[in-house]
């Protein structure tokens, strides 16, 4: 996200964050941002395309926005929301204004988020393990994601705000073939 998009992303989620304020739930806001972001994502993100294009008409855009607000059902506050930003033609950061919503808001409830890649579906068991350790560990609620990626072999990624703990077998191949390339042995490391 570049730094421009970056500011605008952060200033319409404080907007939209300081109306929620106002008496909405903000968790049902941020849910609706989700079922919305999820509409305009599918097919390859190329409704959220349309709404971006100048090239189509405000009217064409309107009516898909719309349609697509018809179908979600979010609270009267987000729909208005999604109307101003076609009006104001900033549709093409909205992926950025939720993302930008979504952490004020992990923010304000104290809240942190983490991510699990592994190369295999995570058990629930394995789940609820790996989110009562990093809930320990960070001592706040953490809202934990999982994908799978199976370029890892095994093991797995886990992603905490910025940090990174890397503890797939692909990292530690590649970590041994440095070695071996670099002439050291893997004892020296």
């Amino acid at each position: 996200m570049a730094l421009k998009d970056s500011a605008i992303a952060t200033r319409y989620a404080m907007a939209l964050g300081a109306l929620g304020d106002d008496g909405a739930n903000l968790d049902a806001i941020a849910s609706d941002l989700g079922k919305i972001n999820d509409a305009f994502a599918s097919e390859d993100g190329a409704l959220l395309s349309v709404m971006a294009n100048p090239g189509f008409l405000i009217s064409e855009r309107r009516a898909i926005l719309d349609a697509v607000i018809a179908k979600v059902q979010p609270e009267q506050l987000v729909a208005n929301f999604l109307r101003l930003l076609l009006d104001k033609r900033r549709f093409g950061s909205l992926t950025s204004i939720i993302s930008a919503f979504n952490t004020l808001l992990d923010e304000k409830k104290g809240r942190l988020r983490a991510e699990v890649v592994t190369a295999f579906d995570l058990s629930d068991a394995l789940n609820r393990e790996i989110h009562s350790t990093l809930t320990a560990a960070t001592g706040r609620e953490v809202v934990l994601s999982s994908r799978v990626d199976s370029g890892l072999i095994g093991g797995l990624v886990i992603k905490v705000g910025d940090t990174v703990y890397d503890a797939s077998i692909r990292s530690r191949l590649q970590s041994l073939q440095r070695q071996l390339l670099s002439g050291a042995t893997p004892a020296e490391a």
